[in-house]
């Protein structure tokens, strides 16, 4: 009974810390409270998180961007949005063209990134390139201001469909978190390091991501894996929760999910995966060849931190002219890219 009680308070005055930076970052415009976010989630399963981001994401809607239409598929706004609100994924099979998608491969072989440290022990290497014939870890990523070099990336930054789905969703004009771009090489088991296990995300009171396959993705190319519906208030169970911000086996999930419950995203380069990664999710490990993404994330308030590092800066002559005029466009949906000289 002690230790119950105990739990319940520790419960309320997380709850009670997180009320009190939501209104302390509403009055002062900076971030705080990523630690009563994280509780708060385990013990409550999203609810606080969900109705504070209603009462920070105070910009309006541009409703103007809910009139963007023109996908391939000819899956309306209202469709898209209503996928994500039940099952916590959209997927659009050619969202990229072919040949962009081949501009991103050549960008990233002759673009310098580094190796991130496997469980094992192996990476960490810097400044180098990365060699599909003989790569030296698990997962290779690039910096976010080196990412956003990728003029094919620009682009597809700022489509007004990627907004438009954004905006939907999220209910707020949104914001661009943060923008990555990373290799998975062969392995022959999983790694955590390299999110290979799975996790939910939980840094942001709401947000949205969007994934496009820049190379051919089948079963053996390290396919990304989600539980539908499981991004829900308490769509995490409690049993999961409980263990805090840890990577979970395949074991762990399924007495929770049914194996055959989970979407596994298999697609040609050019695929766009929308997803709520609040839900439990992960990247298969890679058994042949090897898998290149890129991932931009959309948030309705910058409270709590950025999941990944969030560094967007660009020169004046990296600039495109298509993201230069959303910039322009919309300057609070950008408002994290800093361009320089």
């Amino acid at each position: 009974m002690l230790n119950k009680l105990k739990i319940a308070a520790k419960s309320m005055v997380a709850l009670i810390g997180f009320v009190f930076t939501v209104i302390r970052q509403k009055l002062t415009g900076r971030s705080y409270g990523v630690h009563f976010l994280h509780r708060t989630f385990f013990v409550f399963g999203g609810l606080p998180s969900s109705l504070a981001s209603k009462f920070l994401g105070s910009k309006k809607i541009d409703f103007s961007l809910n009139d963007v239409n023109g996908l391939e598929s000819g899956t309306t706004l209202r469709e898209v949005n209503d996928a994500l609100n039940t099952k916590g994924f959209f997927v659009e099979n050619k969202f990229i063209e072919s040949k962009k998608a081949d501009d991103v491969v050549r960008f990233a072989q002759s673009t310098m990134g580094r190796y991130r440290l496997t469980d094992q022990g192996l990476g960490g290497n810097e400044h180098i390139l990365f060699e599909r014939d003989k790569p030296l870890a698990v997962r290779y990523d690039y910096d976010p201001s080196t990412v956003l070099k990728c003029q094919v990336v620009q682009e597809v930054l700022s489509d007004p469909r990627v907004l438009a789905i954004a905006q939907n969703y999220l209910g707020r004009q949104p914001i661009l978190d943060f923008v990555a771009m990373w290799w998975h090489a062969k392995s022959a088991t999983p790694d955590k390091n390299a999110a290979q296990y799975f996790h939910f995300d939980m840094d942001r009171l709401r947000w949205v991501k969007f994934f496009f396959y820049v190379t051919d993705v089948t079963s053996a190319n390290g396919p990304h894996v989600f539980v539908p519906s499981s991004q829900r208030d308490y769509g995490v169970p409690f049993i999961l929760r409980k263990k805090g911000y840890a990577r979970l086996t395949d074991d762990e999930v399924e007495k929770c999910f049914p194996k055959q419950s989970w979407k596994t995203f298999t697609g040609s380069a050019g695929t766009m995966i929308v997803e709520d990664t609040r839900g439990l999710h992960k990247g298969a490990h890679v058994q042949q060849g090897d898998r290149l993404l890129f991932q931009f994330q959309f948030t309705t308030s910058l409270y709590g931190n950025a999941e990944e590092p969030d560094d967007m800066t660009l020169s004046k002559n990296d600039l495109g002219r298509s993201l230069e005029r959303a910039m322009n466009q919309y300057p609070y949906v950008y408002q994290k890219i800093k361009v320089g000289n």
